[in-house]
């Protein structure tokens, strides 16, 4: 599936909560996001901070320059995770309304690094 989303020029929402993937599903994903995406839901799919790191690293860049809504709940991203988001989110998601967290063990290391890196309101990790 990954290798076919690289040429989805038009996708808009991509929704794989609860399919498994794992960090090298999140990986594979990650590398074939399109520009044209709005919506990002990899929520509950056994991702670690190693399979975030890769998302992270495409939503640093740019990759997905119109992303308003990402849900990552569910995933045990831990702190680690935090930071990775902290550091792409501010630069290469500047539509993003809405991060959904819950359930990711973030701790208190990882939401404070979320919080230094964003003064918009949309974190989500009750």
């Amino acid at each position: 599936m990954a290798p076919n989303l690289s040429f989805s020029f038009n996708l808009r929402h991509c929704t794989l909560a609860h399919c498994g993937i794992g960090d090298a599903g999140a990986a594979a994903i990650a590398g074939a996001l399109p520009a044209s995406l709005n919506k990002f839901d990899i929520a509950s799919n056994d991702i670690s901070a190693l399979g975030l790191a890769e998302v992270a690293a495409a939503l640093r860049v740019g990759q997905t320059p119109l992303l308003t809504h990402l849900d990552l709940s569910g995933n045990e991203i831990g702190a680690g995770g935090g930071a990775e988001l902290a550091e792409a989110l501010p630069v290469g998601t500047p539509l993003l309304e809405n991060l959904d967290l819950r359930g990711c063990f973030l701790a208190d290391p990882g939401l404070a690094w979320l919080a230094g890196a964003s003064t918009r309101p949309l974190l989500n990790s009750a």
